[in-house]
């Protein structure tokens, strides 16, 4: 399998190249630009949705796309969202903005990477087909907050790895 990393407009960071050893796949990172015509001038917010239906205008030769902002991005009917994905599709993306913590914390850089993590393989497990799980240990429950990022675990739950591997994943 293979997992192309996009960052729209930023760099993506390289922690993750992690995502191989959760998915067996071969990781490789691009660049794009950020599609202006998603930004959403009365909120200061990116549209979610726009960003990702951007990634059905490029090839990439992978089977996952996960796209990598470092803007808010926003869904109607909620305030934020850390990603959003195409359930059991190709593309999914995550935003870096609200996963910052401040840098006075100790073992901030550490934090946002643990974060980073979380939310990139929580959103390709929606693109694999997952919904969100009750188990809120597990990698695949919602987050509402980044305190919940926090309090999740960074792993599928052994609910979630039966349905990976029946949908033939790892």
């Amino acid at each position: 399998m293979r997992i192309a990393i996009v960052g729209i407009g930023c760099r993506p960071p390289e922690i993750l190249s992690k995502l191989s050893e959760t998915f067996g796949a071969t990781i490789n990172f691009k660049e794009i630009n950020l599609p202006r015509n998603a930004f959403l001038h009365e909120t200061n917010q990116w549209n979610a949705e726009k960003i990702l239906n951007e990634l059905k205008n490029y090839e990439f030769e992978s089977d996952k796309v996960l796209g990598v902002v470092d803007v808010d991005i926003v869904v109607r009917g909620l305030n934020f969202v850390f990603g959003l994905s195409e359930i059991g599709g190709r593309n999914s993306l995550i935003s870096l903005y609200r996963l910052r913590p401040p840098m006075s914390w100790p073992r901030s850089e550490a934090l946002f990477e643990e974060r980073v993590l979380k939310e990139a393989t929580h959103e390709l497990g929606h693109s694999f087909g997952l919904g969100h799980c009750n188990d809120k240990r597990c990698v695949m429950s919602f987050s509402n907050s980044v305190e919940e990022v926090d309090r999740k675990g960074d792993r599928f739950c052994s609910n979630c790895i039966k349905l990976l591997i029946i949908k033939g994943v790892h």
